[in-house]
């Protein structure tokens, strides 16, 4: 005997009930899964950085001269993989690359999208989804007036290593090596501040080696990951474990 059209309806409405039920947890678990390989990947880039420092008397990656170095920087177009080329500047992407496994793919967040604003059309540069923390990966020159904090350093020179961040998410893959804090200028192309892609929260990686995930109370808070330079200059979220804070 055939269904009736009553037994049909049914059963067509248990499974609309069922996948109502499944897809959300599905959606969950892929989200989860993502946040997991961005935290591999941030534990390999960690562990990157500190074998560069084992081989460099102890010296951290740094950047050079700039922040921001990217050929989509309308002012001063920079390049971040061939130190051959003249707009080449040493940045962290290029001194932990040496380290890591030879794969782009471990310098991109997936659960991040890609930042188009920050391309060049033809430039095949890698997308980059994490950033250095200032603090810890140094820069040599920089227009914020609180240097010697930010200049290169020694891991041991750090407070304390297992709480000073190494690189975290930015929360967009871009064509772009940034190393500084959460800064936001209307005269830049995009906000610099991370964006908390995995369900509200960060991903980060510390100078000994452990990443784990930045919760959206500790990235909301007054002063922590999510406020910018231009809202509280003292950046203690990012200088903690790397330099002294701030009173």
């Amino acid at each position: 005997m055939g269904f009736t059209l009553v037994e049909l309806l049914v059963v067509i409405a248990v499974v609309g009930v069922l996948a109502a039920l499944l897809l959300p947890a599905l959606s969950q678990a892929k989200a989860r899964g993502k946040s997991i390989q961005c935290v591999s990947n941030l534990r390999q880039l960690g562990l990157g950085a500190i074998l560069f420092a084992d081989d460099n008397e102890d010296t951290l990656p740094w950047q050079q001269r700039r922040h921001w170095i990217t050929p989509a920087n309308p002012v001063v177009p920079c390049n971040y993989t061939d130190p051959t080329a003249s707009n080449f500047l040493t940045n962290a992407y290029w001194f932990v690359s040496a380290y890591v496994e030879r794969n782009d793919g471990l310098w991109q967040c997936p659960s991040a999208p890609e930042d188009k604003a920050i391309a060049t059309p033809g430039d095949t540069s890698p997308l980059i989804g994490y950033m250095g923390n200032m603090f810890t990966i140094g820069v040599t020159a920089s227009p914020l007036p609180i240097q010697p904090d930010i200049l290169p350093k020694r891991l041991t020179a750090l407070v304390s290593p297992d709480r000073a961040k190494l690189f975290t998410d930015v929360g967009r893959n871009w064509q772009a090596v940034w190393v500084g804090s959460a800064y936001s200028l209307p005269s830049f192309p995009t906000p610099m501040i991370p964006v908390p892609v995995h369900r509200k929260s960060l991903n980060a990686v510390a100078a000994d080696g452990h990443a784990e995930q930045v919760t959206q109370q500790e990235f909301e808070r007054p002063g922590g990951a999510g406020t910018s330079y231009q809202i509280d200059p003292r950046l203690n979220w990012w200088r903690d474990g790397a330099v002294q804070q701030l009173p």
